[in-house]
């Protein structure tokens, strides 16, 4: 473990060890790739993708949200 007391970014981790600290994006992107996950969308995403493969669960992406298509 670092001095910080913040674990390395690992497989062995759980996912909520990992959401118990604060990572930067630049950090959770690199994991995601590192584990073959998507990395695009803002970071809180990123970070659920992260935890659900950490803890061996499958990730539902959220529905894309719908403009409201009304009258022109």
């Amino acid at each position: 473990m670092p001095p910080s007391g913040r674990p390395e970014l690992t497989r062995q981790l759980s996912g909520a060890e990992f959401l118990r600290w604060y990572w930067l994006k630049d950090e959770v992107v690199g994991f995601a790739r590192d584990l073959g996950l998507r990395t695009s969308g803002p970071k809180d995403l990123v970070v659920r993708r992260l935890a659900a493969a950490l803890d061996g669960v499958a990730y539902v992406e959220p529905a894309p949200a719908r403009s409201p298509g009304g009258a022109q």
